[in-house]
């Protein structure tokens, strides 16, 4: 939100909304499975469109007189019957950007794909990009490690008598022996 035009107590409720609107929009991407690594649509998107709506709605006349010199508020203020264009500006804002990044997005990626950009080969989604590019896993004993706690604390392995204190701990081999063969 443009915390220049809200008062510090709207901005705190904005931050709150905020925070549930990423939560759920992240939920919402794992429900779907929606593979977001580092989250950027719930943070982005979600809180972005969040964010610019709720200037829209919450920005005080003092406060937007203050910080841009104008008469405008948000939809909840009375100035000179600015608040409702205001929303709509914001939202038409909203709208624009949305189809202008889906647009560009799908050319850039459908471009991409054309030239067969998009993925690494087979060979290498198996060994890892970590392994073919710097000539290592960057995870390795994490990996190792996370592999044995998930197979011990399975109730399918532990009723087959995998895993536990008297079952060997699962080894994470490298696949490619070298890397002329990726």
């Amino acid at each position: 939100a443009v915390v220049s035009t809200q008062s510090t107590g709207i901005a705190f409720v904005i931050g709150i909304i905020g925070g549930a609107i990423y939560f759920l929009s992240s939920r919402m991407l794992e429900h779907f499975q929606i593979d977001d690594v580092v989250e950027a649509s719930p943070v982005h998107f979600f809180c972005g469109i969040w964010g610019t709506l709720a200037a829209g709605i919450f920005a005080t006349p003092s406060n937007t007189e203050m910080a841009y010199g104008t008469g405008s508020c948000g939809l909840f203020y009375k100035c000179d019957g600015n608040g409702p264009y205001q929303f709509a500006a914001n939202l038409t804002f909203i709208v624009i950007v949305v189809l202008w990044t889906t647009i560009l997005g799908i050319i850039t990626f459908l471009s991409l794909a054309v030239m067969n950009k998009l993925r690494v080969s087979l060979e290498v989604e198996k060994v890892g990009l970590d392994v073919k590019e710097h000539g290592g896993s960057a995870y390795e004993n994490y990996i190792s490690r996370r592999l044995s706690q998930m197979v011990s604390a399975s109730p399918t392995f532990k009723a087959h008598g995998i895993g536990g204190s008297k079952s060997p701990k699962p080894k994470v081999e490298t696949i490619v022996e070298n890397d002329a063969a990726c």
